[in-house]
């Protein structure tokens, strides 16, 4: 399993906080979008999560951080959800019919990117991690790619309650007896339109992470033969 330095971890950590703070002066009381800075928040809590279980010996404190970010993963695909709140800022000039030149449009989109982005990336690497957790150190027999599969399902359901059913991870912790009969009722109301949906959700999610893989692959690939090639120069010295 690839190890993850505290240094990146804090630089991870870093980034997080300064674009919070960004967000919240820019968003703040002034429009829809300070949803964005709460559900970057929710959105960091299973990723910091991922970087306690992935430095933790004990599998206990493995156990009671796979329950809590299993609560809170959703929320790093979520983010992506929200891009369809990017209509609210009425892009288009109005006489040119073209992209409007508005500097604070631009601002707000590039702060959106860097939440949204970041965080479903970081998402990917979450659950490619947990799995692999699970199946190493709680010695849980299955394969790390079932697991996967198996975890980007949730997620998918996940994506589903919070969006169209409105419910949030917190609900899930602290009124877990309404939050559960909600899920229960919407269930039971699942029709063949919902069900199309989180089908859509579930297959959107494995080709993202399927991207991740591919990308983390090359990276991987591209960094190995950096190496060879070091080796191979001070050989011919």
């Amino acid at each position: 399993m690839m190890y993850v330095s505290d240094k990146t971890c804090n630089g991870i950590r870093l980034y997080y906080f300064a674009l919070l703070a960004i967000l919240y002066l820019v968003f703040y009381q002034k429009s829809v979008y300070f949803l964005f800075f709460t559900n970057t928040i929710l959105a960091y809590i299973p990723i910091d999560l991922s970087f306690l279980a992935m430095h933790s010996k004990s599998k206990y404190i493995i156990g009671g951080a796979f329950c809590i970010w299993l609560v809170f993963l959703p929320n790093t695909f979520y983010l992506m959800t929200d891009l369809f709140h990017i209509s609210l800022m009425n892009p288009y000039d109005a006489q040119t019919m073209l992209v409007s030149k508005d500097l604070m449009n631009w601002l707000k989109l590039c702060l959106i990117l860097l939440a949204v982005i970041p965080s479903t990336l970081l998402g990917c690497w979450s659950i490619d991690k947990m799995a692999r957790l699970l199946v190493e150190k709680l010695f849980v027999g299955v394969y790390p790619t079932l697991m996967v599969a198996c975890l980007l399902f949730v997620n998918a359901m996940g994506l589903y309650f919070g969006r169209f059913i409105r419910l949030n991870s917190v609900d899930l912790l602290f009124q877990h007896r309404q939050t559960m009969a909600k899920i229960t009722a919407a269930f039971n109301d699942l029709d063949r339109q919902s069900a199309a949906i989180i089908m859509l959700l579930y297959l959107f999610s494995c080709a993202l992470m399927l991207a991740f893989r591919l990308i983390t692959q090359l990276i991987r690939n591209d960094k190995e033969s950096e190496e060879t090639n070091e080796y191979l120069d001070r050989r011919r010295q």
